[in-house]
């Protein structure tokens, strides 16, 4: 319930910054949509470790999919950074019929304790690969302004993982 509250006062808040920069509020059906199509997707994905896409990225499906072929030893379990590091990691997600985007990040300690957590809605985004980078650069920011800590930085794109290697 208050992962749907947030998800709410986020919509009203972009409702407001339309508002307060000269657009016109989106009538409050859209809103209804977006939301309900949003929380649906957050309560559905899950990546099949069997596919993936040019960039690396894997499809999602549906969270009954995931019940009815995931058994206890197929789950990955988060693995922790050494003793006095910090873990990012770091994810996107991208549309490609709307340009929309969305990425998270959440900076963990070595006993797996969260430290900062952050998510974002990007809209008119270009790519998967676009829209990991922009993900990997928001906990690369967090973990330097707000953690002391060396970092260890997990990202689920091979495309990018391959670019920050020849970094």
């Amino acid at each position: 319930m208050q992962a749907r509250i947030l998800l709410l006062f986020w919509r009203t808040w972009f409702v407001r910054n339309e508002i307060t920069h000269g657009s016109k509020a989106p009538p409050i059906q859209v809103s209804v949509n977006f939301l309900t199509k949003y929380w649906g997707e957050l309560c559905s994905i899950r990546h099949d470790s069997k596919q993936s896409d040019k960039y690396g990225k894997q499809p999602v499906r549906n969270s009954l999919e995931k019940q009815k072929e995931a058994s206890p030893k197929s789950i990955k379990k988060w693995q922790a950074p050494p003793t006095g590091w910090i873990k990012i990691n770091v994810d996107g997600a991208f549309d490609t019929t709307t340009g929309d985007a969305g990425l998270g990040v959440v900076i963990r300690d070595d006993q797996g304790r969260t430290l900062l957590c952050s998510w974002r809605v990007l809209f008119q985004a270009n790519s998967a690969k676009e829209t990991e980078a922009m993900a990997v650069t928001e906990g690369l920011q967090l973990a330097v302004e707000w953690c002391k800590e060396k970092a260890v930085l997990e990202v689920d794109c091979l495309s990018v993982v391959s670019l920050l290697k020849k970094v």
